[in-house]
């Protein structure tokens, strides 16, 4: 995570973005706790029907 966020404060980027299905707690924790917050948009997986959830946060007040 560490990695990411340093190369996109880098390379000028003001914000990372990830997708993570909703049901996937674990993950979810572990991005809120990298900083990452609910953006409130979603989309569904057209394979699977899984609800995915966008998470961001902003470079500059990423924890690392």
């Amino acid at each position: 995570m560490s990695s990411v966020k340093g190369w996109a404060a880098e390379v000028g980027a003001t914000q990372v973005r990830l997708n993570v299905v909703e049901s996937n707690r674990r993950a979810i924790g572990c991005y809120e706790r990298a900083g990452f917050r609910a953006t409130g948009r979603q989309s569904v997986l057209e394979r699977t029907g899984d609800v995915e959830i966008e998470m961001s946060c902003d470079v500059p007040n990423c924890e690392n």
